[in-house]
């Protein structure tokens, strides 16, 4: 294994789980590590766990400049920062909204890292949220407030509020196409409405049940790994979420059968020991990567080659197709359907589906 990498690796797993390196790489490119752990989404963890080992055991990072230390201390004073900055303002948005009598249920960022040691240290992006039937609204608080609310997409409302951008959620998952995928979005409703929640801090923030918080990272990670990529951010996010383990049971896994998930969620949850040190409950024995798996560690690392800007809707899907043309090997490991398959269908369903009824499959 490269040994910048490894050493990454063992700086995140001081951080999420305490493991103390029996031996640390010698010969680590620390220029190169923090430019790893920046474009990883991971600078705030592994500078919490290189900082651990050097209170705790005197370890001393040969070659580490003082010029990259600072910067990378600096990136990781920014992330906690714009973290809270972050979460405030959405507890703001909560209570404007609790007081027309909307819950706001919170899906991924901020639920995932309230799973971590140190919630501050997960890469923060925006807030994304489920308002249990009150979508619009939620829609027509913001613009009485005089705050502009955009609609163009099917599956959600995007506003700014102060230090957050977010988007309102009136389908959680992406349901164009197969039936299948329109039952799951239904299933996922289910959880979000009904299941017990947990508020964030002291505020209005709903941050969903377990089993919801693992089935949705699964299918919203998985449709990013294959049509662009992911980055160690996300392998951190699925080890923090295995800790729960009372939601793996049978039930779980025949959802990720029915829905094309479980390859996907079994090589992550071996890479989760790896880069984190996280064993799932089910594991007995030692951890053997796959090759699949390898393949899938590598492509974190190339994840600036494939990158796709959102900001303009044509470049964005010229991006996804070159990504998903030049990438056949992620539907051969990691998808029951073939890559051409999933082409044509992503096509057809844009254009032929433009507003999804998913009503009848529910409950």
């Amino acid at each position: 294994m490269d040994k910048t990498k490894e050493a990454l690796y063992g700086l995140i797993r001081m951080a999420l789980i305490g493991e103390h390196p029996m031996a640390f790489p010698e010969s680590v490119d620390w220029n190169l590590l923090y430019d790893y752990a920046k474009m990883q989404g991971v600078a705030a963890i592994a500078m919490d766990g290189l900082q651990t080992l050097m209170n705790n055991i005197g370890f001393a990072p040969v070659g580490l400049g003082i010029k990259t230390k600072l910067q990378w201390y600096a990136l990781s004073m920014s992330i906690e920062k714009r973290h809270t900055k972050q979460l405030e303002s959405s507890k703001e948005v909560a209570s404007i909204w609790h007081k027309a009598g909307i819950r706001t249920l919170v899906l991924k960022g901020f639920a995932f890292a309230q799973y971590y040691p140190k919630p501050m240290q997960r890469l923060a992006s925006d807030m994304d949220c489920y308002l249990c039937g009150g979508y619009e609204v939620g829609n027509s608080e913001m613009e009485r407030l005089g705050i502009k609310v955009n609609r163009e997409d099917y599956r959600h409302s995007t506003f700014q509020y102060k230090d957050v951008f977010v988007e309102n959620h009136k389908i959680c998952t992406t349901v164009r196409g197969k039936r299948q995928r329109k039952c799951f979005e239904a299933y996922l409703r289910s959880l979000l409405e009904k299941e017990p929640t947990v508020c964030i801090d002291d505020s209005y923030l709903e941050m969903p049940c377990d089993r919801f918080n693992a089935l949705y990272f699964l299918q919203h990670c998985h449709r990013h790994f294959l049509r662009e990529g992911i980055t160690l951010r996300y392998i951190c996010d699925w080890a923090m979420i295995l800790q729960r383990a009372d939601c793996f049971d049978s039930d779980f896994w025949n959802e990720c059968e029915k829905n094309d998930l479980r390859p996907f969620a079994e090589s992550m949850t071996r890479l989760a020991y790896v880069v984190c040190g996280v064993k799932a409950s089910w594991m007995d024995g030692d951890v053997m990567l796959q090759i699949q798996d390898k393949m899938l560690l590598d492509d974190c690392f190339r994840i600036a080659d494939n990158a796709i800007k959102y900001g303009n809707s044509l470049k964005a899907h010229i991006q996804m197709v070159k990504n998903m043309l030049g990438m056949r090997w992620k539907y051969k490991y990691f998808s029951q359907r073939s890559m051409e398959i999933e082409l044509i269908s992503s096509v057809w369903s844009n254009w032929m589906e433009k507003e999804p009824k998913i009503n009848q499959y529910q409950d």
